[in-house]
């Protein structure tokens, strides 16, 4: 899923509940909660947190890179030179929008 709002900031969806976002200065890995909460205008919203925050694209994308290295079960290095190309792969399928 991609969409650009209505100000100019991107916000591209990479996982269930996890996107890109973006302001004027900067890119942002955010994780979004599953459940709404009624904020004091009693409007629906979803809290977030925020996984970090980059300068450019290629920081961001090495960031996603060390985000799932860190998650991984890999027990050899051959194991882990492949996830990282496919981490890679995935990344540059979703920044191409395929």
């Amino acid at each position: 899923m991609h969409y650009v709002r209505g100000d100019g900031q991107m916000k591209i969806e990479i996982e269930k509940n996890t996107y890109i976002e973006s302001d004027s200065n900067q890119f942002m890995i955010r994780k979004y909660s599953d459940k709404p909460t009624i904020n004091k205008d009693g409007e629906e919203v979803y809290s977030f947190a925020t996984l970090g925050y980059y300068g450019s694209l290629e920081h961001l994308a090495n960031g996603l890179v060390r985000k799932k290295l860190l998650e991984s079960n890999t027990t050899s290095f051959s194991e882990l030179i492949s996830e990282v190309k496919q981490i890679r792969q995935d990344i540059s399928v979703l920044l191409r929008g395929d």
